[in-house]
């Protein structure tokens, strides 16, 4: 703040000869005038710093005493605004670009799409029928009602973002999910994707290859991908039927009977200034490496190429504890359940525990009956 007060009020670098250089800091010290850069080249030549008023107002005195003085240079404002006064044309030029800068700033000059390699013809036109494009104005986009426009436009993308920072247009892209991976034939068979007895079976295209009560493994055919005609012909068809299955497992889990668990949360706040790919940190508290944080960013648009980011970090505070053995069981049924829920209803389950060292193990044996069969091209 000094430094600042200093720059703001103007400052003169003195060089003083003298055989008694010493005379120049008792004057400034006798009249209350603020030295310092204090640097003695010899004996007779001392260097220092004061500020522009200080320096008139003991200009005078110094004459008196006879002390050889230079001024090497005069810094600050004053320095500045008096070149400028011998400018006026720059002088009144300064506040014209400001003014342009400002006017520009409220307008579109750069759409970015954050997706690589996107460079869509439709895409951009339909950016351009939207309203997003150079030379649009910024605050006349209303990015919800451009996002949706979009999606109705682009059925080829699922998820749309647009966002306006400054003087421009960012577009996030997501491509629309192209659904089951299924074979692209003309025809398929249904085959099992595991090992299981057949509990329910009803065909609805294709030739059927087994029946209820059946056993089958993975990878066996249930239904082929072919019909039969009243003349003997066959018609390709894509196999699809109903079949429900009743099937088993056994699978080995463990887990480390030491655990990280939160205890609790603190809450920081700091706080971003933005301008284009620069930031500069106005809080002590900003940007606290991640990892055992939770992040929430808040982000304030100005009308210029300028925003502040408000960043809340959710500091949790961790503590090892030694898992029992009834929660480590617990932990790892859960698991455990959770996964064997893709078979379908679990029936039957029985399980089998030890403990190691450190670690403690479960087998996991179940029976399940659910829905069985993938497409599979033949």
């Amino acid at each position: 703040m000094r430094r600042l007060w200093n720059a703001f009020a103007g400052w003169v670098e003195v060089c003083i000869r003298d055989p008694r250089p010493e005379r120049m800091l008792n004057l400034c010290a006798r009249r209350g005038a603020a030295v310092w850069g204090v640097e003695r080249d010899n004996e007779e030549t001392l260097r220092l710093c004061l500020r522009l008023r200080d320096w008139e107002n003991i200009y005078e005195a110094v004459r008196r005493m006879g002390l050889c003085t230079e001024v090497i240079g005069v810094h600050g404002f004053p320095v500045l605004r008096s070149r400028l006064e011998a400018r006026p044309v720059l002088l009144f030029g300064l506040p014209v670009c400001l003014a342009l800068l400002c006017a520009a700033s409220l307008f579109i000059w750069d759409v970015r799409v954050e997706v690589a390699g996107t460079a869509d013809v439709r895409l951009q036109s339909a950016l351009r029928e939207v309203g997003v494009h150079a030379g649009a104005y910024a605050k006349g986009i209303d990015a919800k009602e451009v996002q949706n426009e979009l999606l109705l436009r682009l059925p080829e993308y699922k998820w749309i973002a647009v966002n306006i920072r400054g003087s421009r247009a960012e577009i996030s892209l997501r491509a629309a999910d192209p659904g089951p991976e299924y074979p692209a034939a003309e025809s398929w068979d249904l085959v099992a994707d595991r090992d299981g007895i057949i509990t329910g079976f009803a065909v609805l295209s294709g030739t059927a290859e087994v029946k209820t009560g059946d056993t089958v493994h993975a990878g066996d055919v249930l239904v082929r991908g072919y019909e039969t005609a009243p003349d003997g012909t066959r018609r390709p068809v894509r196999a699809d039927a109903w079949c429900e299955a009743r099937s088993w497992a056994t699978w080995p889990a463990q887990t480390s009977l030491s655990v990280e668990e939160v205890t609790g949360t603190e809450i920081h706040r700091g706080f971003w200034a933005v301008s284009g790919k620069n930031a500069q940190k106005i809080w002590p508290w900003s940007r606290i490496w991640q990892g055992e944080y939770d992040t929430i960013i808040k982000r304030e648009e100005s009308s210029l190429t300028l925003a502040v980011m408000e960043e809340t970090v959710l500091r949790r505070t961790t503590r090892r504890r030694d898992l029992s053995e009834a929660e480590a069981e617990a932990l790892l049924l859960s698991a455990l359940r959770r996964r064997a829920a893709a078979y379908g209803e679990i029936r039957t389950e029985q399980w089998q525990t030890e403990r190691l060292v450190g670690v403690f193990r479960t087998v996991y044996t179940f029976e399940a009956e659910g829905p069985l069969g993938i497409p599979s091209e033949k």
